[in-house]
């Protein structure tokens, strides 16, 4: 798990999908 894949996943999700699965999360 040292790729700098997961880390630029999580980069790029942190604004878009973490906002989204936040709010469905909190919803539901």
């Amino acid at each position: 798990m040292g790729r700098p894949d997961w880390r630029a996943m999580l980069a790029g999700m942190s604004s878009t999908e973490y906002a989204d699965w936040h709010r469905f999360y909190s919803t539901h």
